[in-house]
This record gives C-alpha cells, structure tokens and sequence, in this order.
C-alpha cells in the first residue's frame, strides 16, 4: 500500500523550543490514520507543515509521491482541509456559504449538492448558518472541505468541542469516506476513542516526536494481560499459590498472574485450600493505559 503522506526527519521549532522532533510520518492510501496525541504534543503544528501553511527547519514533506517544498499548488489541489473551527458566514445559507468557495474552485451548483449530501445536510441548504448546531457547522466545514473533489482529507481536531450525537456523526461520516468515496483521511485527535471506534492506522505522538505508528491491530497486539485474583488472607495465598508453582505479585488485596496461567486450576487449588475466592478475572491495559505509558 503507497504512503499519501511521507515526512522524514522532520523538525520545526518555535523561540528555540521544537514543536516537532524528527517526525518520520507515513500515512497510507485509503487509510483513516488517526494522529494522536496529548494537547501539545505537536499535532497541530504537524498539520500545518504537511498542508504548507509553515516551513520546516529541517526534513522533507512528500505528498502524493510529490515534494511539497517544490509542488505545493499541485499537491494543495488534491487535498481537503479543515483546521480547527469552520469559517462561516452565520447570516447566509449553508448553500450560500459553500457558494464561495465553489466559484474559487470552479465548480458547480450540482456539487454544492453533492457534498451537502455526502455529509447529511442536504435537507437544510437554505437554512441560515446562524441557526446551526455546532455539529452541523462542523459538517459543512466538512463539505467546504469535500468541493474539491479531494483525494486526501487533513483534519485538525474535527470532533473537538461537539457533544456525544455530533462526535458520532462526524465519526461515521469519516470512517465511510475511504469505501465509499475513495479518500484517505488523516484526522488529529487527543481522544482515545477514535482509535477503534473510527481508525484503521494510528500514529501516537508525544512532544513533538512519534511513539508508535502502525495499523489499529498492532496497537492492541501491545496490550498487556493478566490474570487478576481477589482472594481473603491474600499474603497465605500468594504463598499457597507460589508453593505450586503458580508465580504471582500482590497488588493491595489483589494476587496477579500471569495471563497463561489455568485460572481454573488456581481457583480450585485456592478454595480446596480453605481460601475465599471473591473474584477472578482475566484483564488487559486499557488504550488509555498504554497512551499514557507512551506518552
């Protein structure tokens, strides 16, 4: 699968602080690469090197297989955007609103209708801006984004500041656009729950520099588990339990083990030794968990 998006070793600093630290980025076609990372991680300032809105210190920016340093109007043409909130005019109609970019493209009133359409809003084209929900501003910077017919949609924070209805909408809007029309999205987000509800590849970034990169399944493939036991006289039972073979740690009134080890065996070794056995579970790290390990 070709790399839309290709950075090496790529740097930019503000007042002598870096901002992005040798950011080695490779985003796949007809992926949804989630760009995680904690708020002031770098993702913005990422953002707006790959669209060419800054100049990098240091390192290359290849789009479409195209050098941005050399052809960014060839590279911009191909791409979609939306960084942080929507510009729009809240006293015109959505339709009037995407009118103007649409006469800067050069395109018509048939794909005004298209992308109101694609992105749920074409039953309110003639309804004033001014009346809309923040999810529906969201979806229409959406569909400014989508007039150009782009191949690639770059979007900085595009659930931010929406509550649960408006982050579900755009969540399903963005995970269909690679199936149903044949554009990688590369979205940036500092929620977790985008990664299994939305992604297919993520890249996890922690002050200015990448931490993991790869498809969604090799993230949950780190996952760590164990075998978590709740058991009265806990100290009695580690040593019951290590006696046997079975190692295990005390974590407060809890033993755990490793996650191989026969939960069964270790529950009826435990109860045919007098011990209470409350609870036994087989658990694994959250993505929050291993986020903020990461990070």
């Amino acid at each position: 699968m070709a790399n839309l998006i290709h950075t090496s070793k790529l740097c930019r600093a503000f007042n002598g602080q870096p901002e992005v630290r040798a950011l080695d980025l490779e985003v796949p076609e007809g992926a949804v690469y989630a760009f995680l990372g904690p708020n002031g991680a770098g993702k913005s300032t990422s953002i707006r090197l790959i669209l060419g809105l800054i100049r990098p210190d240091s390192g290359t920016i290849n789009v479409f297989g195209l050098p941005l340093a050399t052809e960014r109007l060839a590279v911009l043409r191909r791409v979609g955007s939306l960084v942080e909130m929507p510009s729009l005019y809240p006293h015109l109609t959505a339709t009037e609103n995407l009118a103007i970019p649409a006469r800067l493209l050069q395109r018509r009133g048939t794909d005004i209708s298209r992308v109101l359409e694609t992105v749920g809003l074409s039953g309110v084209g003639r309804k004033l801006v001014g009346n809309f929900s923040l999810g529906m501003k969201q979806r229409l910077g959406l569909a400014q984004a989508l007039l150009g017919q782009p191949e690639l949609l770059v979007l900085d924070e595009p659930t931010n500041g929406l509550d649960p209805a408006g982050i579900h909408e755009v969540r399903q809007l963005l995970k269909s656009m690679p199936s149903e029309h044949g554009v990688t999205v590369f979205p940036s987000s500092h929620l977790l729950s985008e990664v299994e509800q939305l992604a297919t590849h993520v890249g996890i970034l922690s002050q200015g520099a990448m931490v993991f990169q790869g498809p969604v399944s090799d993230l949950a493939a780190r996952r760590q588990s164990r075998l978590r036991v709740i058991v009265d006289r806990s100290a009695n039972a580690a040593v019951h339990l290590n006696a046997r073979g079975w190692s295990t740690d005390r974590q407060g009134d809890a033993l755990i083990a490793s996650a191989t080890a026969p939960a069964a065996a270790i529950n009826r070794s435990l109860v045919e030794a007098g011990f209470d056995v409350h609870q036994l579970v087989h658990e694994e790290d959250s993505l929050e968990q291993m986020f903020l390990g990461m990070t």
